[in-house]
């Protein structure tokens, strides 16, 4: 094999290492993503309603509204979102699952419940 072969094939190997890693790069927030929602989904079980917890979810593009899970899965899954924006930078600020306040009055508020041994989110406009 003379040179101009050899750096064909050098140009190509590098060439497809950094097509790799363009790659590796932008598949790793969209796995990430599936990973937590798995994770999340596992974490919301309950038997009774002070079983759950929520975590309000800055995160617009993971989920539009709070995250409800076991109160002993929370810190985890907290982290674990937490993480989630910062290494793959998705957050588009307040999503909303904190209590709306007008003119000093609660018009909007929010109770975690247990209905059929899953963690949800009750909404509740006094």
């Amino acid at each position: 094999m003379n040179w101009k072969d050899k750096r064909l094939w050098i140009g190509i190997v590098v060439l497809l290492i950094i097509i790799c890693i363009f790659i590796i790069i932008f598949l790793e927030c969209p796995i990430r993503k599936y990973q937590l929602q798995n994770e999340v989904e596992e974490a919301n079980y309950c038997e009774i309603d002070s079983d759950c917890e929520n975590i309000e979810d800055n995160l617009c593009d993971f989920k539009p509204e709070c995250i409800v899970v076991n109160k002993n899965e929370a810190e985890r899954i907290k982290n674990m979102v937490e993480l989630y924006g910062f290494e793959c930078d998705s957050l588009y600020g307040h999503c909303g699952c904190e209590d709306m306040i007008v003119d000093g009055k609660v018009i909007v508020t929010s109770v975690t419940k247990c209905e059929k041994n899953r963690c949800v989110l009750e909404i509740i406009t006094p």
